[in-house]
């Protein structure tokens, strides 16, 4: 075999591997970017003044999370809370809502309202996307800033990793507080 025979045939092994690595990482992009959890906790964890919540995206999902109203201000009660300040939670990538509960908790005792929720494909509905984040984001938001215990003009967003990434995309649409 002469030597520029073999100098071709190398190139095209090493050509050939490397498009089929490309396809790999091609085909399981969205693998590699999102890395949502199997299962989805229960509310067994939560404080017994929280509350178990629904939030509901324009585009139909339906995605758990968890209110927990200031430390002493239960909102369950009879009568209407004063509207305070509140952080609205973004998990980190392969997180849920309860790898955020001592947080929250701590939170509600220095005089926030605190909402967790999980982004659609991390509680088991729908595949994350970054559009699908954003709707996320967009209805957590207004569902926090809807409740009666809660100064729509008073939300702080808080973000991890992948979170921080989504809050600051949300921040870009709603600034703040």
């Amino acid at each position: 075999m002469a030597i520029p025979e073999l100098i071709v045939r190398s190139i095209t092994i090493v050509a050939l591997a490397a498009a089929g690595v490309l396809a790999y990482l091609y085909v399981t992009q969205r693998s590699l970017i999102y890395f949502p959890g199997s299962t989805s906790p229960g509310g067994e964890l939560l404080p017994a003044e929280s509350q178990v919540v629904e939030l509901h995206t324009a585009d139909g999902l339906r995605l758990p999370g968890w209110f927990l109203p200031t430390s002493g201000q239960p909102s369950r009660s009879g009568a209407e809370p004063t509207p305070g300040p509140a952080v609205l939670i973004f998990n980190g990538n392969a997180g849920d809502r309860s790898h955020r509960l001592p947080l929250a908790e701590a939170l509600t005792e220095r005089g926030y309202a605190v909402l967790l929720f999980d982004y659609r494909g991390y509680a088991g509905n729908g595949h994350p996307s970054e559009d699908g984040l954003r709707a996320d984001a967009r209805a957590a938001v207004e569902a926090l800033a809807a409740r009666p215990e809660v100064d729509p003009e008073r939300i702080a967003y808080f973000g991890e990793s992948l979170g921080a990434a989504v809050a600051g995309g949300l921040a870009t649409e709603r600034p703040p507080a």
